[in-house]
């Protein structure tokens, strides 16, 4: 079972709280900065086998990447964001919850203690992972960019008497997959989906000359990633999605803009070779 405890904004203990499973009630007689962590400590291993869906593999950066972002170290660098002690917010989860070797715990993304966060630590060849009420973001945060950002901590400030229930649940990786039954979270339909996603693959991605499709354009849209991988994943698929949607309803402007992304794509040769260009290339013109 996890261990629980309360922790001050610098990770002292806070005494005062009493834990009742996932309830917590603060029994002090003066209000207190605190946030709640539950800590569940796994067997020895060799290789803890991190996961935290969306943003933590493994190691999660290979030692010689020149691209610098967290990486699981035994020893801590933050210039270099290497660290054997990890946390981070739940939003920034494809699902918040924390694993080593398939065994760890889950949460909800909020709580009523405000944002949660996971985390994940090797403590003497034990691995350690844990759930926070409120976040921390430790030992920094991270950006998107290579320069670390100072840690984000967030605290409660608890009243006496005050209690809460927690979402605190020991998990395994069936924990990833969906829940039964499915219930479709989705507010339009199929078509109306599409119809959206072509109309903003046209107007926000597509451009003219070179025929090609952005990869990326800021959220007010005046700044534009002018990129466009072909070799995988980015322009030829979403090229062809678009030619398949604009024959399907009998858009020519649409249909025209595929037609040209594809045409210019299987004109030219990719820094990574023809290969799997030309496999998509062949596909998109049947």
């Amino acid at each position: 079972m996890p261990r629980p405890r309360a922790l001050a904004p610098d990770g002292s203990p806070v005494e005062g709280f009493r834990f009742d499973g996932a309830r917590v009630t603060y029994d002090g007689a003066e209000p207190v900065e605190a946030g709640i962590r539950y800590e569940l400590e796994l067997p020895e291993t060799d290789d803890a086998g991190w996961l935290v869906p969306g943003v933590f593999y493994g190691e999660n950066r290979p030692e010689s990447c020149t691209r610098i972002y967290p990486r699981f170290a035994l020893e801590t660098d933050v210039a270099r964001m290497e660290s054997p002690s990890w946390s981070f917010r739940a939003d920034r989860c494809a699902t918040p919850a924390v694993f080593s070797n398939g065994r760890g715990l889950a949460t909800s993304e909020t709580s009523p203690l405000g944002q949660a966060g996971v985390g994940l630590a090797l403590r003497d060849g034990r691995p350690v992972v844990w759930l926070d009420f409120p976040y921390r973001e430790e030992p920094l945060r991270y950006d998107g960019y290579e320069v670390a950002q100072p840690q984000d901590v967030q605290t409660h400030r608890w009243s006496p008497g005050e209690s809460v229930e927690l979402d605190v649940r020991a998990a395994g990786l069936s924990a990833l997959r969906p829940t039964e039954p499915f219930e479709d979270p989705s507010w339009v339909s199929v078509e109306e989906a599409a119809e959206l996603a072509a109309y903003s693959l046209h107007r926000d991605h597509y451009l003219p000359d070179p025929p090609r499709l952005v990869e990326t354009r800021s959220f007010d849209g005046a700044e534009v990633r002018d990129a466009m991988h072909v070799s995988w994943v980015s322009g030829v698929p979403y090229a062809y999605a678009l030619l398949r949607h604009a024959r399907r309803v009998g858009n020519e402007e649409y249909e025209t803009a595929a037609t040209a992304v594809l045409d210019h794509v299987a004109d030219n040769l990719t820094p990574g070779g023809p290969v799997q260009q030309t496999s998509e290339i062949v596909l998109a013109r049947q």
